[in-house]
């Protein structure tokens, strides 16, 4: 079959070729529309010779400024009457905690080195639903509100990043600081840009036009940006002691974990978009920034780096398989 058709074949065949047709053509567009983002990052990087610290400076651009707007400017636009409901965030929460302890009891059993160990379990519970889960679903719900993805942001932002520090400092011995912890919760620009949007919308207010225009026009950009520096960042050195550490990162990120709780979510009756947000926010690869968290907090460096390529580079397969499936059972 060929992948690569022209837009109006597209629609021609999603139309005329059946459901598993549609299913299937959705499913790998979906896929493809992002990841070709991120190989436009890769290559450009190394074709044009950018330093790796100018696109640090980028990321750090991004994440500070285009990304908390975007989040600002889907909740300040959006119809809140697809908001998150509170049975299905507490899923969420639920399912993550879950991940975390699952997670725990397995790395302690096979991995006995502290800072591979932290590394292993912050992989198996930290997506980067940040970075593609707003990309990803806006290919499966082309036109939708998409409120419920910038509101699940307010709930797995702070908890990736509080259960992250303590999963590094209690594998390591350390003590845990929860003012360190509030503080950093409080400081994030994807918080801050998040809160921001509901309390506008709570308030009633309304930006002036042209504050309107301009966040608007970056939050519409910022998903390609964001994908495209994903892509430049993109390195891959394998070592010849991490094929155990490894395998366990990409089975349990891109498989079980989806597995499990996927299974779960369908007991609870999850459908539609409620239940596909669940696959960029537990299906996606590792999240960028849990290497400079690893760095950080004396984990390995260089097994967290592997772990985020290797993840990124293989979830463009387990990506397309878990929607192709799911589509075609018909759960969204």
């Amino acid at each position: 079959m060929r992948v690569f058709i022209h837009s109006d074949a597209y629609r021609f065949l999603s139309a005329n070729g059946g459901e598993p047709m549609t299913n299937l053509l959705v499913s790998l567009n979906a896929v493809l529309v992002v990841f070709s983002m991120i190989l436009l990052g890769y290559l450009g990087r190394r074709l044009l010779k950018i330093p790796k610290e100018t696109v640090s400076q980028f990321n750090r651009l991004v994440f500070y400024t285009m990304l908390p707007l975007m989040l600002f400017s889907n909740i300040y636009s959006a119809d809140f009457e697809h908001m998150l409901r509170p049975v299905h965030g507490a899923f969420i929460i639920g399912s993550i905690l879950l991940t975390v302890v699952i997670s725990w009891i397995v790395v302690s059993a096979i991995e006995k080195e502290p800072s591979k160990r932290g590394v292993m379990i912050q992989a198996a519970f930290r997506s980067n639903y940040i970075i593609l889960g707003i990309p990803l679903m806006r290919q499966l719900f082309p036109g939708d509100d998409l409120v419920i993805v910038s509101a699940l942001v307010a709930i797995v932002a702070p908890m990736f990043n509080v259960l992250s520090i303590l999963v590094f400092e209690l594998t390591r011995g350390g003590k845990i600081e929860t003012k360190r912890f509030l503080l950093n919760v409080i400081k994030s620009p994807l918080i801050i840009g998040t809160l921001l949007g509901f309390l506008i919308r709570a308030l009633g207010l309304h930006l002036p036009y042209f504050l309107e225009q301009c966040v608007g026009q970056v939050g519409d950009a910022t998903a390609a940006v964001m994908l495209i520096i994903l892509g430049a960042q993109f390195e891959l050195k394998l070592l010849k002691d991490q094929k155990k550490q490894m395998a366990f990162i990409v089975v349990a990120r891109l498989f079980a974990i989806p597995a499990i709780v996927f299974a779960l979510s369908l007991l609870f009756g999850f459908r539609g978009i409620e239940f596909a947000i669940l696959i960029p926010v537990f299906a996606s690869p590792i999240a960028v920034g849990s290497f400079n968290v690893a760095a950080e907090l004396g984990g390995d460096a260089d097994l967290a780096a592997n772990a985020v390529a290797m993840t990124t580079l293989l979830s463009v397969f387990s990506l397309f398989a878990w929607i192709f499936f799911f589509k075609s059972m018909g759960f969204f």
